[in-house]
C-alpha cells in the first residue's frame, strides 16, 4: 500500500477517480449503488490527500536512514573509494603515456598530494587529441592496457558490490557512471583486442585487403578515444562527488 501511495504517478488518475464516483453517484437512483459509489469517491479522495503526506514522509525517512548508514560505513568507505579512484586513472592512462614517473615527484602519499597528481593526469589527458594520442600507441602499450582492464573491472565490480547498500544516491550514480562508460570500452576492445595486441603482420585477414583493415581498425581507434575520455570524465566527476561527502 505504502509503495502504491508513493507512486507519484497515482495522484492524478486518483483525483480522477474521485470525480466519476462522485458525479456518478447522484445520477444513480438505487440508493444502495449511490452510497456505494460516494463511499468510492471518499475512499479516492482520502488516497489523493494521502499520497502528499506519505511522500515526503517517506522521502525523510530515507534521506535519514540514508544518511545514518553512510556516516557508519564513511570512514572505511571513503579510504576505499580513494583508492579505487587512484587505481581506475593510474590503470588506464599509465599505459597510454601518463603514468607518474612523468611528473614530479609528490611530496607524501597522502591523499591530497596523491590527488593533486590524480588531477594532473586527468587534466593533461582531457587536453590532448584523443585519437591521435591512441593511434601512436605502441603493442606493447596496449598490452600493457589489456593486462590493467581486468584489474580496473574487479575493483570497480568489488567497490560497488561492497558500498551500493550505504553509499549517497549522487555518490553511487557516479560510481555506476564510470562503470557504464569503463563498460563501453571494455566491451568494444574484448571483441576485437588482435587488432591492438599484435602487430600488423598478424591482424586477421579482412576481404578489403589490408587498407580496408586499416580504415576499419582506424574506425575502432575513434570509438576507443570517445568512451576513454567519457570514462576519464566520469571518473574525475566521481572524485568530485567523493570529496563533496568525505566531509
Amino acid at each position: 500500500m505504502v509503495k502504491f501511495l508513493e507512486n507519484k504517478k497515482v495522484k492524478i488518475p486518483l483525483l480522477i477517480c474521485a470525480c466519476i464516483f462522485y458525479t456518478t453517484s447522484f445520477q444513480l437512483k438505487d440508493g444502495f449503488l449511490h452510497e456505494a459509489f460516494l463511499h468510492l469517491a471518499s475512499i479516492s479522495v482520502e488516497l489523493f490527500i494521502a499520497t502528499f503526506f506519505i511522500e515526503p514522509l517517506m522521502d525523510s525517512y530515507k534521506e535519514r536512514e540514508s544518511r545514518k548508514q553512510w556516516k557508519g560505513a564513511k570512514d572505511v568507505a571513503v579510504p576505499d573509494l580513494r583508492d579505487l579512484s587512484n587505481l581506475l586513472v593510474s590503470h588506464m592512462l599509465s599505459p597510454i603515456g601518463f603514468s607518474a614517473d612523468k611528473y614530479p615527484l609528490i611530496a607524501s602519499i597522502e591523499y591530497k598530494e596523491v590527488k593533486k597528481l590524480i588531477k594532473s593526469m586527468i587534466t593533461d589527458f582531457l587536453n590532448e587529441d584523443h585519437t591521435s594520442l591512441l593511434n601512436k600507441l605502441t603493442t606493447n602499450n596496449w598490452n600493457n592496457l589489456s593486462l590493467n582492464i581486468p584489474i580496473i573491472k574487479y575493483e570497480l565490480f568489488e567497490n560497488i558490490l561492497i558500498y551500493k547498500d550505504v553509499l549517497p544516491d549522487e555518490l553511487l550514480t557516479a560510481l555506476l557512471t564510470v562503470r557504464r562508460n569503463f563498460n563501453k570500452f571494455n566491451g568494444l576492445f574484448s571483441l576485437v583486442p588482435e587488432f591492438f595486441l599484435l602487430p600488423e603482420e598478424k591482424w586477421p585477414p579482412m576481404k578489403g585487403g589490408l587498407e580496408y583493415t586499416k580504415r576499419y581498425r582506424n574506425g575502432l581507434i575513434k570509438n576507443f578515444a570517445s568512451d576513454i575520455s567519457s570514462y576519464v570524465h566520469s571518473v574525475n566527476s566521481f572524485i568530485d562527488v567523493l570529496e563533496k561527502y568525505s566531509k
